[in-house]
């Protein structure tokens, strides 16, 4: 049997697919397991145990292409599924995944209702919940039980050597503050004042990561700047394996809803997230050692096992999250819980 799994997604969505793989692998054990995926996402995959090969889609660099240049390369990139495959599953509408579905014919094809010229022989449900319980849907549409929720994420050992090498305290937080959707972020004073509470207060290491781009450090320069306090400044350091152990490490995470907050759940480091222009019901950190998502749609603390989440603007649609943030704005220091968040942050240094 030959499966392959379509995500074209961004990174932390691909990382809460591993559930799904591992479930496939759990019913199928002799089968051929595939995924495609944007390439920006590889290490979210690669070396998991569940899956034989990974199809790598460069959406940033076959973008910048010419007309001519570009078909040519979607074209190299999609006659790989050519060999077809007997389940196919899309889980999102994703066009590219409807062309696979074209090309490759699968006998079982599983997908959400979208435009496609080839209908799913099994239709996926909108969203409702987590988006872990919306991937393995697809394993009750095959017929089957789901085995395990639980997230898998790997790295090697030169991974965690490299962040050594960059001075790595015994005992640490981890905060990531920022996100490539920067209406997700929290005030740049508030997150100086977390990191000045678990440095000057805690006398704990702070250990600050993000993305290696010009505007996420840029903004961390300016929150370093609001600082009374030193942390270790690790931002743009680190690629996604290297953050991955980081995170592993850590005594604790703290954050905004993004892809490293995802990373640390799927490596069981507790975590403390801010979510303020996204829905905590599907993108909540999920504790890998829980099945039932308890998130719902609701402002205030919301925990999931060893995770809290803080929850401003949540809403049931996001055009409703992105206009309570409009309306309401982000987490500052005058409207932030400290006390509460003093309490989740104890508990998870114990």
């Amino acid at each position: 049997m030959r499966i392959l799994v379509v995500k074209f997604r961004n990174i932390g969505d691909v990382l809460l697919t591993t559930p799904l793989f591992a479930n496939l692998r759990a019913h199928f054990p002799s089968a051929t397991i595939h995924a495609a995926i944007n390439a920006e996402s590889l290490p979210m995959l690669e070396g998991n145990p569940n899956i034989d090969a990974i199809f790598a889609y460069e959406r940033t660099r076959i973008k910048k292409l010419g007309i001519l240049a570009r078909a040519r390369e979607e074209w190299r990139y999609f006659r790989q599924f050519r060999s077809g495959y007997d389940v196919l599953i899309n889980t999102t509408e994703s066009e590219r995944g409807a062309w696979i579905a074209q090309l490759c014919r699968p006998t079982t094809h599983i997908a959400p209702a979208c435009n496609l010229l080839l209908r799913p022989t099994h239709l996926l449900s909108p969203y409702k919940g987590h988006i872990i319980d919306h991937h393995l849907e697809a394993i009750s549409l095959l017929g089957k039980e789901i085995v395990s929720k639980a997230a898998t994420l790997v790295y090697g050992e030169q991974h965690l050597a490299h962040v050594r090498k960059l001075g790595l305290p015994p005992r640490y937080v981890h905060f990531h503050p920022l996100s490539r959707w920067q209406f997700k972020c929290i005030d740049d004073a508030l997150s100086a004042a977390i990191i000045d509470f678990i440095q000057n207060e805690l006398d704990i290491p702070v250990i600050l990561s993000a993305a290696p781009n010009a505007a996420e450090i840029g903004r961390i320069d300016k929150i370093l700047a609001l600082c009374a306090s030193k942390p270790l400044n690790f931002a743009g350091k680190l690629n996604l394996k290297e953050l991955a152990a980081l995170a592993d490490n850590a005594t604790c995470f703290v954050g905004v809803d993004t892809a490293t907050m995802h990373i640390a759940a799927a490596l069981d480091t507790p975590t403390i997230a801010f979510f303020v222009a996204s829905a905590v019901f599907h993108w909540g950190a999920w504790d890998n050692a829980l099945s039932d998502c308890p998130y719902s749609n609701l402002d205030g603390i919301q925990r999931m096992g060893k995770h809290s989440m803080f929850v401003k603007n949540s809403a049931l649609r996001d055009r409703d999250i992105m206009h309570n943030r409009e309306e309401n704005g982000t987490f500052t220091l005058e409207n932030f819980d400290w006390e509460n968040f003093k309490r989740e942050l104890n508990e998870k240094l114990q």
